[in-house]
């Protein structure tokens, strides 16, 4: 019994060792500035030739980008992969801080109001979080949102059908431990991470970072459809390297080595034969109406 104690206490030990190296992290400076401050207000955030690369690389993922993205904009971000769309949107969520040139938020420098941006915004990753909770619980993730709010957000991300042939419907327990319940396949957890991004009304931008990698292209472009037909007046920035969507959004960047290598609507980007027109014609067989 003495040897075993030992050999956990060694064990337990590695454990100790990443507690300790997390506590000695310094503390992120978020800002002071309540998100309160922005009723009523635009929410423009403008990205002033701002370069970025990751630490150990040679490489420059974003390189003197500058764009101006307004209130209610509806915005896709399109490219090849490695193109620097990702690392847009971790500087657009105030992931890092050690990049060169400014981000504005309603003019004001990101780094010193990050707290302000960070409840702003709402961000549907492609790895999203599949919880042990049922199907309500995934969506509102303890936030106080009414039936009809949830049920709405189900609508948006093309969940609401197969959540009602459920026999419990939005109260169905879910995941790979439930008992009563069941697991879902990866596109219907994929709608479920979708809806958990759109039942929050109150944030000012809302961005989808290639969420509906699960779904198929079709199902995909039905999702942005229905999302840019029913979205207020928050701001929409939809990043995907398949182009079914695209057409719906009011600007169109297109992202090439770090920088912006083509923007405007759709019809522009396809009467100028370039970048996009290429990878759009490319893709063009996996959109044709069904």
């Amino acid at each position: 019994d003495i040897s075993r104690a030992f050999i956990h206490i060694s064990e337990n030990s590695l454990y100790i060792e990443n507690w300790l190296e997390y506590m000695n992290l310094e503390e992120e400076t978020v800002g002071t500035e309540p998100a309160t401050t922005l009723t009523g207000k635009e929410f423009d955030i403008e990205f002033c030739n701002v370069s970025f690369r990751y630490a150990g690389s040679e490489h420059t993922a974003l390189d003197g980008l500058s764009l101006k993205i307004r209130q209610g904009e509806k915005i896709a971000v399109v490219g090849e992969n490695g193109s620097g769309k990702s690392t847009f949107v971790a500087l657009l969520n105030g992931l890092y801080d050690d990049y060169e040139g400014s981000i504005l938020v309603n003019g004001k420098d990101a780094r010193q109001n990050l707290s302000v941006l960070r409840s702003s915004i709402v961000t549907a990753f492609q790895d999203y979080g599949c919880y042990e909770l049922s199907i309500r619980d995934n969506i509102n993730m303890g936030k106080g949102y009414t039936n009809e709010e949830t049920k709405h957000a189900a609508e948006l991300a093309d969940a609401l059908e197969f959540i009602e042939k459920l026999e419990a419907g939005f109260d169905t327990e879910v995941g790979s431990y439930a008992e009563n319940g069941g697991n879902l396949s990866g596109g219907q957890w994929q709608k479920i991470a979708l809806a958990r991004t759109f039942v929050n009304q109150d944030a000012r931008i809302v961005v989808l970072d290639e969420p509906t990698a699960s779904l198929d292209p079709y199902a995909e472009s039905v999702v942005y459809q229905r999302f840019i037909d029913q979205i207020n007046k928050q701001t929409a920035i939809m990043i995907s390297h398949r182009l079914g969507g695209t057409k719906f959004a009011d600007r169109i960047l297109v992202f090439d080595k770090g920088k912006i290598a083509e923007e405007g609507s759709h019809d522009k980007l396809m009467n100028g034969k370039g970048l996009y027109w290429r990878m759009y014609t490319s893709q063009s067989r996996m959109y044709k109406e069904r």
